[in-house]
This record gives C-alpha cells, sequence and structure tokens, in this order.
C-alpha cells in the first residue's frame, strides 16, 4: 500500500514538472518493486525519454529486457549504460549476465575484465570473474581473480573455496589443500567442501584420512 502511495505522489510529481527524471526514476522503482510490468516498461520509456543518457535508467531498462529473454535489447542498453558509467559494477554484471545467457563466457569475461579497468579495487567483479575463468577451465586466470579477491578481502571463504578448484584443475593437489583447509575454518560443516578435501587428500596418497572427510560430508 506504501508503494502505491508513492506511485500517487510521484505521478502527480511528474504532472507538476515534467521535465524532473526524478520522478521518473522513483516510479521505476516503484513498480519493480509493485511487479506492475506494463508500467514499469511505460515509465522507463518517459524516464529515457527525457534523459537518454541515464546510466541507471539503461542499466534498469537492460536487466528488464534481459529478464524477458530479449538479449539482444538488453545488451544494446547495458552497453549504451557502460559508455555513460564504464565502471558501474551493477552495468558489468548485468552485461555479462546477457552474455551468458546467450552462451557468450567469452564476452561475459569482456564486459567484466573492461569494468575492472576503471574500478580494480572491486572485490565482486574479480570475484564474478573468477568464476567465469573457472567455468571456462582457464585455472592460471581464475587462481589470477580470486587471489586478487583474498588481497582485497582475506576473509572471504567463496573465493578461497575457488582457489582450491583452480588448483585442483591445475593438480596441484597441495596448494588445492590448503585453499580448502582454509574454507574449512569457516565453513566446518560443508560436505561439498568435505568431498573436495577427500579428493585432494586422496590424490596425495592419505587414503585414511580421505575416507575420514568423506564420512564426516555423508554425516
Amino acid at each position: 500500500s506504501k508503494f502505491l502511495e508513492a506511485v500517487d505522489g510521484f505521478s502527480t510529481a511528474k504532472v507538476i514538472k515534467p521535465e524532473d527524471p526524478g520522478s521518473y526514476k522513483n516510479l521505476v522503482f516503484c513498480y519493480i518493486q509493485l511487479k506492475d510490468q506494463e508500467m514499469l516498461e511505460s515509465t522507463l520509456d518517459e524516464a529515457l525519454t527525457i534523459n537518454p543518457d541515464d546510466p541507471d535508467m539503461l542499466f534498469t531498462a537492460g536487466k528488464n529486457y534481459k529478464d524477458r529473454g530479449d538479449i539482444d535489447a538488453a545488451i544494446e542498453y547495458l552497453e549504451r549504460g557502460l559508455k555513460i558509467n564504464p565502471s558501474s559494477a551493477i552495468g558489468a554484471r548485468y552485461l555479462a549476465d546477457a552474455y551468458y545467457d546467450l552462451g557468450d563466457k567469452e564476452g561475459a569475461v569482456f564486459a567484466y575484465t573492461k569494468a575492472i579497468r576503471s574500478d580494480p579495487g572491486n572485490a565482486d567483479l574479480h570475484f564474478n570473474l573468477g568464476v567465469l575463468y573457472l567455468q571456462l577451465e582457464d585455472f592460471e586466470m581464475t587462481e589470477e581473480e580470486f587471489q586478487k579477491v583474498l588481497r582485497l578481502n582475506p576473509d572471504d571463504t567463496p573465493a578461497a573455496i575457488g582457489m582450491g578448484e583452480a588448483y585442483e584443475g591445475m593438480e596441484r593437489w597441495e596448494d588445492a589443500e590448503y585453499y580448502y583447509h582454509r574454507a574449512l575454518r569457516a565453513d566446518g560443516e560443508n560436505p561439498a567442501l568435505l568431498r573436495a578435501m577427500a579428493r585432494v587428500v586422496y590424490r596425495q596418497g592419505r587414503q585414511k584420512e580421505g575416507e575420514e572427510f568423506l564420512a564426516k560430508a555423508r554425516e
């Protein structure tokens, strides 16, 4: 009900001052929360008519088209937004997701790499790029990106797991064990992580220890 009241207020503001982009942006936010797709799209069109270079609205339009399955339109809006605000982590993530939905993982890598050039200290961008490299089985680049995440945030458990997976892919069993063990300190009951430890321990010939990890994972 409060969002509906907000819609009434912002709609009145839009009538009073139709050239002010703020009312349109707030209406877009309200319609997203209300899941009113028809009004969301018409208001997005109005917002981009008033200010066609608003990166927030371009990113929102891109995500909207991506969610609808119109990937080509999504990429067009997202690339326009990133030309205006190339350091946007949100825009880069949406664009990478759109490329990923197309099955173009290399395009997704390009989107994140481009964003990182403008925002090299963004751990989220490095993490997502590391995940993509892992899926592409480029383990050396996976290692590089997750190392950057861990330098920025040493307590990032998913990044430690990613490092373990990268070293496992490179058959560097001791290094993989180190990072899986590091992750287990924070998430000691994770069965997938316990099975990963069993794999790398088995690879080093420690059969009994590997069986203990598997038993704990089954529990």
